[in-house]
């Protein structure tokens, strides 16, 4: 089992785990209810026991539960809660992006209540890590993570939801379409596009690049090489 060979535990216990898991959705969700104004996250340790983890906002201790045999355990000291911080991301993400257009997106962590903004190496040679997080924190309000990510951009040059265009041989003129989903079965990598779409297509990219796909399966939902 890959549980059992990520974490260093017997294939027995790695299935305890997972079933413990599934039980104490009920206990999780109820702990979600009664602290609603506190809750920061919730989280699952694997090591060096398996347990889950409660962050909350502000120092009032709370005594450590058991869920079915999954030790609870309370950690305070959080500064914003999981509300607070997902609603600073969709007001100022935007705000955010302004400052670094090359930012890679931002995300929630659980474990510590931070917010995590992804950025390119480039921004954060150029502006510094420390004033990136001092920034985003100044505009958001609640507490941020900055992480490098090395994404290698060479696997984004066609994506899902770009601008497609070829010519209709039906009416004789050019038609816009939008991709769908990149697929691969191995060896060939492709996007798929819809059936109205030409069936001989250019993808324009953001740049205003631009890379020819040609059909290469039209029975399974119109497929465009790559």
């Amino acid at each position: 089992m890959q549980y059992a060979a990520q974490f260093g535990v017997t294939p027995d216990e790695a299935g305890r785990r997972l079933r413990l898991q599934q039980a104490s959705v009920a206990a999780t969700d109820a702990i979600g209810r009664e602290f609603a104004d506190r809750l920061a996250g919730i989280s699952v340790e694997h090591s060096p026991e398996y347990r889950i983890v409660v962050l909350l906002t502000g120092n009032e201790a709370v005594a450590n539960r058991d869920a079915g045999g999954v030790p609870i355990v309370f950690r305070t000291g959080a500064k914003a809660t999981h509300a607070q911080a997902v609603e600073a991301m969709r007001k100022h993400l935007i705000d955010l992006r302004s400052d670094l257009p090359n930012a890679r997106g931002a995300g929630y962590d659980q474990r510590t209540g931070e917010v995590v903004l992804l950025v390119t190496r480039a921004d954060a040679d150029k502006f510094g890590l420390e004033a990136i997080r001092s920034r985003a924190e100044q505009v958001s309000g609640v507490p941020v993570r900055v992480i490098i990510n090395e994404l290698n951009e060479s696997n984004l040059s066609v994506d899902g939801g770009g601008r497609v265009e070829g010519l209709n041989l039906q009416t004789n003129r050019r038609n816009l379409c939008t991709t769908a989903f990149v697929v691969t079965n191995g060896e060939t990598n492709a996007i798929t596009t819809a059936a109205h779409c030409p069936d001989e297509l250019t993808y324009v990219d953001r740049d205003g690049s631009s890379v020819t796909l040609p059909m290469i399966s039209p029975v399974t939902g119109f497929l465009t090489g790559m």
